[in-house]
């Protein structure tokens, strides 16, 4: 009876840590989501950002040339 007691509430626990665990994961995922689409629009703005660092790199060169 006292290992069947045992045995019971080391499944609790377990059931608790999973609980936990997946509490968790929904809270990670809800975090992850929120600066994942965060993350987009700033990977929109580096990508418009290298184009624009392109702009200016011609521009210096064309300077040069006549220099």
């Amino acid at each position: 009876e006292k290992s069947a007691e045992k045995q019971k509430k080391k499944k609790k626990k377990k059931d608790k840590t999973h609980k936990s665990t997946s509490s968790s994961s929904k809270s990670n995922l809800e975090a992850t989501s929120t600066p994942r689409e965060e993350t987009v629009p700033q990977q929109l703005n580096v990508g418009t950002d290298p184009p624009r660092k392109d702009d200016p790199m011609p521009t210096i060169i064309e300077e040069t040339s006549p220099d």
